[in-house]
Parts: C-alpha cells; structure tokens; sequence
C-alpha cells in the first residue's frame, strides 16, 4: 500500500516454504524491513496403507504407508471394550523411512492383553496445518502366543534322508522350514510341512553327503515364530 498507516489483506502463495521481508519507507526515505517465515500446506494428508489386512492375525507389529511433505503426528489406536482402546503415539523420524515422498513406518505395542481376541485398530495422521487423515478400522485377530513344539530332537537320518518328525502345539500354525548354508558359504532353505495332522509335522527330506547345521523354524500366522539348531551328517 502507498500512504497508509497499515495494511489488512489477503494473498497466495506457494505450497511449502515461503520467506517474506516487509519493506516501510517514510516521507523522508528512511526505510525499516522486518522477514517472516511460514509453511503452506493446503493438502490433507493421505495414508495408503496399513499392515496386517483385515480379518488376519496380529502379534503386536502394525504398518503404516502415507504420503504428506509435513507431517506432524501419527498415532496408532488399538483394541476392544475390555481392556479397552490404546493410543500409542509414532516417532516419525525414528519410526519412519521416507522413500520417493513416501513414508514406511512401522511399531510393535504388546498386545498380550487381548491374546486370543479380536480388536480393531486404526492410524491417525496429522499435518502441522492441523489437516488430518484416518485409515479405515481395521478387525484383526490376536496371537500372541508362540508355538509350542516338543521332541525337536526327534529326527532320524537314513541313507540321504532325513525324517522330521515334531509334535507342535499351535491353533493358528503356519508352516515349519529350515535354512543352512551350504559348503560355499550360499543360502539354502526349504519347507518341511505347511499343515499338522493331529499335532504332529512329519516330513521326508533329502541331501547330498556332508555335515549340516540346520535351523529349524516353526511360524504360526500371526508371524510368531521358534528356532532351533539341527546337526546331522549324510554318508551316503
């Protein structure tokens, strides 16, 4: 404005940063100049996904995919009426990977208190305009129980077989696998069974002469899992 004593407008300006300096000069030419600095963002976040899906089983690790230059807040809410709905509050800079203008953030809360529930859980992302976005509820099941498997060392090796034979205690049991690494130092694995027949995993396997350090792994579906060490030499 010219000849005036203040000024009361409003202007656009670009999304993201902008630098301003305020120029005033007097009658007599004196000038003064003050600078403020502000962000725009006229965009509501956007979050795209969330981990686990729907109606799968949860141990306590959730997923979260959005898209926002300025975020400001994620929360993630979670449970049932009894004990009750959580809110745990999301590190984005520790919690948070940024990839091509999108984040990948994830975090475990204990979930043991609803061990064999269902609960609902959603994401809550706020930018520092205060827009903000929530993701759809989500039902999962909860397994927080790990699975239980006896006689792990009840294996016989016959000729260039092996018999895996395991009883395991588990209602939501995934599959059991092993890995090594072979004579030049190369990952190796394979699956063992994927379902139980009353209790028990039981499986033929072949390899070539050696000695073999196995790890042997038992993962139910909601990602639970239990190791443990199997050593055998084949001769024939």
């Amino acid at each position: 404005c010219s000849d005036c004593w203040g000024y009361s407008r409003k202007k656009s300006f670009n999304e993201g940063l902008n630098n301003l300096t305020f120029r005033a000069t007097g009658f007599l030419g004196n000038t003064n100049y003050i600078t403020k600095t502000f962000t725009i963002d006229s965009k509501k976040p956007g979050i795209s996904r969330t981990e686990p899906r729907r109606n799968t089983f949860a141990s306590g690790l959730f997923e979260v995919q959005f898209k926002e230059d300025n975020p400001q807040s994620l929360e993630l809410y979670y449970g049932d009426i009894n004990p009750g709905i959580r809110k745990f509050a999301l590190n984005i800079e520790t919690d948070c990977q940024i990839e091509r203008g999108k984040y990948y953030c994830e975090i475990e809360v204990p979930l043991e208190d609803y061990d064999g529930k269902e609960i609902e859980y959603k994401f809550e992302l706020k930018d520092i305009a205060g827009n903000t976005d929530e993701s759809k509820p989500t039902k999962v099941k909860v397994d927080t129980t790990f699975p239980n498997v006896t006689d792990i060392t009840d294996y016989d090796v016959d000729g260039n077989y092996i018999y895996f034979n395991m009883n395991i205690i588990e209602d939501n049991f995934n599959e059991a696998t092993y890995s090594y690494f072979d004579s030049r130092g190369n990952p190796k694995e394979g699956k063992i069974c994927s379902r139980l027949k009353e209790g028990v995993c039981y499986a033929k396997k072949s390899f070539s002469r050696g000695h073999y350090d196995l790890t042997v792994q038992v993962k139910d579906d909601a990602g639970n899992s239990v190791g443990f060490p199997v050593s055998f030499d084949i001769d024939y």
